[in-house]
């Protein structure tokens, strides 16, 4: 039961991050560092706390807000840090194939989205995130 509200909580917070990001184009910083800080709670009270564990969790995120340093901001930092709070809910191979199947999902969109038109547009990253949560815990 315990697990399945982890997943919940994430997919919660995915679902809110996702409708502030395709309406205001940015990210609450208030509901990341809140639902961060409840996750990292979670995490502690875990009972059996390791830091490699802990870091292995945020790994998948770090290397996304790693990309959007390299890319000065064509991906957003608050998605990073998006992921980073997904890592900290679920685990770090759940947080991975997220991201993966999430940016797969985006180019796929962004090809979409230059085929029907030819103005350059941006597209929110959550929304994506969220769909293959979704996809995620649907074939889990």
């Amino acid at each position: 039961m315990c697990e399945k509200m982890r997943y919940v909580a994430a997919l919660m917070t995915l679902a809110f991050l996702s409708a502030e990001d395709i309406k205001k184009r940015e990210i609450p910083l208030w509901m990341l560092f809140a639902s961060g800080s409840v996750a990292l709670l979670k995490f502690l009270a875990n009972g059996s706390f390791s830091w490699f564990e802990l870091f292995e969790s945020c790994l998948p995120g770090t290397i996304l807000y790693f990309l959007a340093f390299v890319t000065k901001g064509e991906i957003g930092s608050g998605d990073g840090a998006t992921i980073v709070v997904l890592g900290l809910w679920t685990c770090a191979g759940f947080a991975f194939w997220t991201l993966c199947i999430g940016i797969l999902l985006a180019g796929l969109g962004g090809v979409f989205v230059l085929l029907l038109k030819k103005e350059k547009r941006e597209l929110p990253l959550i929304p994506f995130f969220l769909i293959s949560m979704e996809v995620m815990l649907g074939y889990a």
